[in-house]
């Protein structure tokens, strides 16, 4: 808010009075106030950028809540509760809701979540929008490396130990998603990726990925 607009809020929660656009008096009202923001309130006074007098009208009970990084144990049931609502909102409220899978779970909860608990919600959306099939995989999130952002700022991290996760994190989305497209059948998918049967299997083993449960019919060979 503007400092000028800023006093207009405080006299309306002052006087606890309204004046209409065009109207010619003042109209009583009854309310209560629920503000949110994501910035520092507090600094910004000192700066001259908001209201000393509105801060404390307005901090009567303050609630703080720490960013979505600070709360990694909100994330999958936030995630399973958007997971429910973009089911409704995208497929139609008697769609059957995708399973949110093991590793979607685990990608979610390395994700540093800089835009907050408005991203987790977008990449459950996305994730329902782009899903082929009844299960939410990581590459269907579309948070990209993942462990690489778990890690920043972190001075403990190891560089090659980060480079293996964010490698393999890589490796096995490409391959979750090339079986899913390939609904299962090996061949199919080493060919879509330019990989021998041989070598796209070996990655398939190495990652312990069971290839069945991306099409329960799909041949073996």
């Amino acid at each position: 808010m503007s400092l000028a607009f800023q006093g207009k809020i405080l006299r309306v929660l002052q006087e606890k009075v309204v004046r209409p656009l065009g109207g010619a008096r003042d109209v009583p009202v009854d309310f209560r106030l629920v503000s949110a923001t994501n910035r520092d309130l507090a600094a910004l006074v000192r700066t001259g950028g908001f209201r000393e007098d509105l801060f404390f009208r307005l901090r009567v009970v303050s609630v703080l809540v720490p960013p979505l990084r600070q709360r990694p144990g909100d994330v999958v049931p936030l995630a399973l509760r958007f997971l429910a609502k973009a089911t409704a909102v995208c497929l139609g409220p008697n769609a059957e809701v995708p399973e949110l899978t093991k590793d979607a779970a685990e990608a979610l909860c390395a994700h540093a979540w800089p835009g907050n608990v408005r991203e987790l919600e977008n990449a459950i959306q996305r994730a329902v929008v782009v899903c082929a099939g009844d299960r939410i995989l990581p590459h269907h999130l579309g948070l990209g490396s993942g462990a690489w952002d778990s890690a920043e700022g972190d001075p403990a991290a190891d560089y090659e130990g980060e480079k293996r996760r964010v490698v393999e994190r890589f490796q096995r989305e490409f391959v979750q998603r090339a079986l899913e497209n390939a609904k299962g059948n090996v061949t199919q998918a080493a060919s879509t990726c330019g990989l021998t049967r041989a070598a796209f299997q070996r990655s398939v083993k190495q990652l312990g990925i069971d290839r069945r449960e991306f099409g329960s019919d799909a041949p073996a060979a």
